[in-house]
């Protein structure tokens, strides 16, 4: 994959004082990585499309995003959803999910994502819940993955460092209105590796639901299997891991795991792992190898800014908690309409 001749990418993140810092990165070029490209040029193009702000620097120890920001998110995501005028045909959620205020629990999150499965669906199988639901609404049934997914990797990041062990933070570049969704096939499938690697650029999981590895990780018994979904789109989006590098496990448990719902863990079609398609040299000059200065300097430039990609630049000038950005979400996701094409990916 990283053989032959390569690209460049740059991305741009600021801290509270809008002074900027600069994330130096290389892009592998092969068949794949120039298709990913194509679609990463258009989405930069597209000025309709919201960067989602709320689910950018994962894991990271952010001094401007505590988790009790992302707890109320979600909380008041929920209080939301329960007010919504279609939601006494649903009328399922009813954990105590205001304890979450108080309380961390992972139960509870794998809960509370259930409902997410439920009420939005596959992209290419979404629900009525979903078609009736307002771009508020949407964007509350959304909090539901991402609250969820962003709580538990802070929590095992702060374990991680009380207990005197490096963590990993995650930079994902995804997007709310994908213009382009295309599949992933077999070949293309076959470049997924286990091994996660320092600084290592990826495809991102541009759809709903858990992978394998998420789903058996989090002990999560109540995810329907046809929620448990293979890594099957690309998009343009991308995903980065800075932290020490670590390998998808395939032990005996995870493999009774995959069984048990009827799979084959040999399967290459299950993806089980990352597609690289780059690599981070730099965070703010500091080389990639010491990971865990580059960690440190996101915790304050910790606001994702612009992107630069084949000649081409996107500002995202707003932040995770401003009314602009909660506006241009909301907006984007009240556009929303069913797209039969995307049946094709079932």
């Amino acid at each position: 994959m990283n053989g032959g001749k390569q690209s460049h990418m740059k991305l741009i993140f600021r801290n509270i004082n809008n002074e900027t810092i600069d994330v130096d990165c290389t892009i592998y070029e092969s068949p794949l990585t120039a298709k990913w490209g194509n679609l990463l040029t258009g989405v930069i193009q597209n000025d309709f499309i919201a960067y989602v702000k709320t689910f950018s620097l994962v894991g990271n120890l952010s001094q401007n995003r505590p988790p009790e920001q992302i707890i109320r998110e979600l909380v008041e995501g929920v209080r939301l959803l329960k007010k919504a005028s279609w939601y006494p045909e649903y009328n399922k959620i009813n954990e105590d999910f205001e304890s979450l205020l108080t309380t961390y629990d992972q139960d509870m999150l794998n809960s509370l994502h259930h409902h997410f499965d439920q009420l939005q669906g596959q992209i290419w199988n979404p629900t009525h819940f979903l078609a009736k639901a307002t771009g508020e609404e949407r964007f509350a049934i959304s909090k539901l993955n991402l609250c969820c997914h962003e709580l538990e990797a802070y929590h095992d990041s702060k374990e991680k460092k009380e207990n005197g062990y490096p963590h990993s933070t995650y930079f994902y570049y995804s997007i709310s209105g994908t213009p382009v969704f295309e599949e992933i096939t077999l070949e293309e499938k076959m470049l997924f590796s286990r091994n996660v690697g320092n600084g290592m650029i990826y495809l991102h999981y541009a759809q709903t639901g858990k992978t394998w590895y998420e789903a058996y990780c989090d002990g999560d018994e109540i995810v329907p299997t046809e929620n448990i979904t293979e890594h099957r789109t690309i998009t343009g989006e991308f995903s980065c891991h800075i932290g020490k590098p670590f390998d998808f496990i395939v032990d005996e448990g995870f493999e009774n795991y995959i069984k048990a719902r009827g799979r084959d863990p040999e399967d290459p079609s299950l993806a089980i792992g990352y597609c690289p398609i780059g690599q981070i040299n730099s965070v703010n000059g500091i080389p990639i190898e010491d990971y865990e200065a580059c960690q440190k300097v996101l915790e304050e430039y910790d606001d994702f800014y612009a992107i630069e990609y084949n000649g081409l630049r996107k500002e995202y000038d707003y932040r995770a908690n401003d009314k602009t950005y909660y506006d241009k979400i909301v907006g984007v996701m009240d556009t929303w309409a069913v797209n039969d094409d995307l049946k094709n990916f079932a």
